[in-house]
């Protein structure tokens, strides 16, 4: 069995200056419109530390992978219960097959200073 991990902390200052520098621009670049979406609507009065999470997060796939992907090529979801979830497509999904990854669990914290993302994929 192939098991990999990848982990990734981000300081939540540092996404709010980028964020206010390029606006949109940066979170259509970085995020799908369904993580957008999310963390706006969850997040009403402050949706940083949401959208840092998910680039954690994507950073963590990408350090699991060994490679770069496009971000958009992982998207972060919550189910029902508020379970983070991951979804590849693209150059990630093609990745992660020819390294036999199928299964990944993803798991997130933010506060307002940081955000903390873990995955493993086996």
């Amino acid at each position: 069995m192939n098991l990999r991990i990848g982990i990734d902390i981000t300081d939540c200052k540092r996404i709010r200056k980028i964020y206010e520098a390029h606006g949109e621009k940066f979170a259509h670049r970085v995020l799908t419109q369904k993580e957008i979406t999310y963390c706006r609507t969850k997040y009403k009065a402050d949706p940083i530390p949401c959208i840092s999470a998910r680039f954690a997060a994507k950073e963590a796939v990408i350090k699991a992978l060994g490679r770069f992907v496009p971000w958009k090529n992982i998207e972060i979801f919550n189910i029902e219960t508020g379970e983070p979830r991951l979804i590849l497509s693209g150059k990630a999904l093609k990745l992660a097959e020819s390294l036999g990854l199928r299964n990944w669990k993803v798991s997130l914290s933010h506060l307002e200073e940081y955000a903390l993302a873990m995955v493993v994929a086996y």
